[in-house]
């Protein structure tokens, strides 16, 4: 026989407290302001199409929406914290292309900023065998652009003729891919340290990185030194042990906040753009370790694993963040 005992109705947060669904919503939708705001005063443009619909059945908040960059889906799911008794379900998408176009002959620079709207920062360099770009917005004079690498930034200068994307490419493989890496690495000792270039007159160290990829096995990596890490895993610690050829060894130190990246050639040393040098340097892997407060070290087989994923793509698509 039953006990005569009524188990109470399960009630979403809101209506134990009387909250209405656009009550529950309305920090979220704070957050998602102040995150446009921060981002616009940051790159002086953003976009952050994103609406919230309240689930009742399901105690789910569905963010649903399109940022301009991969890499802030991960910043936008950490800032946004749920009501209690709810949790949030993520659908985003990233900014598409209006068109793709050739690339100027000299190639172009993309800066970090919209020109107009905050110092001018130098994203990235592209080469005319880099393109095409994808445009992705207009604004006072200024084109947004998306690299195939991934990068974004913005550009003033004339672009070439609407064309097709060029899909990735799965990496081509000799017979010893890390010694074709460091090769090209090799090739390159000498040249200028500039943060954010990436041509051949000047390189920064995560640059160095994706042309030597790039150039002995057609494998694009994304530009930045934090996004190479992400998209094999985050690597692994290193311990005593040296670098493999074509490994990279990712390491900081407490003077630098950003992740620094060399190339090691198996034997000991490591090909890296050094800030300290002004160069690209081969230098005692114990001297490129030293003062390094975390060490993480990425095999050529674990990129070459992530580029075969991204083969097809008309991008790659970066990491969040």
């Amino acid at each position: 026989m039953g006990s005569g005992l009524r188990r109470p109705t399960p009630r979403l947060p809101g209506e134990l407290s009387g909250e209405s669904p656009n009550e529950l919503l309305d920090p979220l939708h704070e957050r998602v302001a102040a995150l446009r705001r921060a981002w616009t005063k940051r790159y002086g443009w953003t976009h952050v199409a994103v609406e919230l619909e309240l689930d009742d059945a399901a105690r789910v908040v569905h963010v649903r929406g399109e940022l301009a960059s991969s890499r802030l889906h991960g910043r936008l799911a950490r800032e946004l914290s749920p009501p209690p008794g709810l949790r949030l379900h993520f659908e985003l998408r990233t900014l598409a292309a209006e068109h793709w176009r050739n690339l100027p002959a000299a190639g172009l620079e993309l800066l970090r900023r919209h020109p107009n709207r905050g110092p001018r920062e130098l994203a990235t360099q592209i080469e005319a065998s880099d393109g095409p770009v994808a445009v992705l917005a207009d604004l006072e004079g200024a084109r947004l652009l998306r690299a195939r690498d991934g990068t974004m930034g913005w550009t003033t200068a004339q672009l070439g003729d609407r064309c097709p994307p060029r899909p990735l490419a799965s990496p081509r493989m000799p017979a010893e891919p890390g010694t074709a890496v460091l090769a090209a690495a090799r090739a390159r000792l000498g040249t200028p340290y500039r943060l954010g270039a990436c041509g051949p007159a000047a390189i920064d160290c995560s640059a160095l990185v994706q042309r030597c990829y790039l150039d002995a096995l057609g494998l694009l990596l994304p530009r930045h030194s934090h996004d190479q890490l992400a998209v094999a895993g985050r690597g692994q610690p290193l311990g005593s042990r040296l670098g493999r050829a074509g490994e990279l060894l990712f390491l900081r130190t407490k003077a630098d906040r950003r992740a620094h990246v060399g190339i090691a050639s198996g034997l000991g040393t490591v090909v890296h753009a050094a800030p300290r040098r002004a160069a690209v340097v081969e230098q005692s892997e114990h001297r490129f370790r030293s003062g390094a407060t975390w060490l993480r070290g990425v095999d050529l087989d674990a990129l070459v694993a992530w580029a075969e994923g991204q083969a097809g793509r008309d991008h790659v698509e970066l990491p969040p963040r």
